[in-house]
């Protein structure tokens, strides 16, 4: 998996190719194929500048786990993806009152790289990529 994609800022799309050509006009490219998580009933692409890596995250149908979000609350940021050690980071998260909120699972986008979200009331929600 490429490194450069474990770190990210999750954004929930209503439509990657209406997503993509704005991004496009701020200076962002695609850096992935557009790919399909079964799991999570979703698609996924990746998108770069010079600085930062952004996840467009779109439903796939309304039993997506992303669906209801983007009905609620429009499109907009979703997540941060950090790329951390868990085992040796996860007293720390505890410590900062993170909890998770799913168990470990594959994420095909990220070449099957084990991820787990975790939750704060203080922060919001956080990806955990960790190999």
């Amino acid at each position: 998996m490429k490194e450069e994609l474990k770190s990210h800022i999750g954004w929930v799309v209503p439509s990657i190719s209406q997503a993509v050509s704005f991004f496009k006009l701020i200076g962002y490219n695609e850096i992935s194929e557009r790919t399909y998580d079964p799991i999570r009933e979703i698609n996924i692409l990746f998108i770069s500048n010079i600085n930062q890596v952004i996840e467009l995250i779109e439903p796939s149908s309304n039993k997506s786990i992303v669906y209801s979000y983007l009905k609620r609350n429009g499109p907009g940021p979703y997540h941060l993806c950090l790329s951390i050690d868990l085992n040796k980071e996860i007293s720390s998260l505890e410590k900062i009152k993170f909890f998770p909120i799913t168990q470990k699972q594959e994420a095909v986008a990220l070449g099957n790289t084990n991820v787990q979200f975790y939750y704060s009331n203080n922060i919001g929600m956080i990806e955990i990529a960790s190999d």
